[in-house]
């Protein structure tokens, strides 16, 4: 989780983004969108490898882990 918002673009392969209590399966040219101060992760679906882009809309990347 982050004090502000992050984005995923999917380049290829396939994932599953969870945000929040919300489950999604995405695949290349799909877009997410995580609010500041919400849980979230993705998983790599297979079965080759997948290529995301993580966008952290702030100038340092700071990180709370749940789990």
């Amino acid at each position: 989780m982050h004090p502000y918002p992050e984005t995923w673009v999917v380049r290829s392969g396939r994932a599953e983004f969870v945000i929040g209590d919300e489950r999604f399966e995405v695949g290349p040219g799909d877009i997410g969108v995580t609010p500041a101060g919400v849980p979230h992760k993705f998983a790599n679906l297979g079965p080759g490898r997948q290529d995301i882009v993580c966008i952290h809309a702030t100038g340092m990347m700071e990180q709370v882990d749940l789990e």
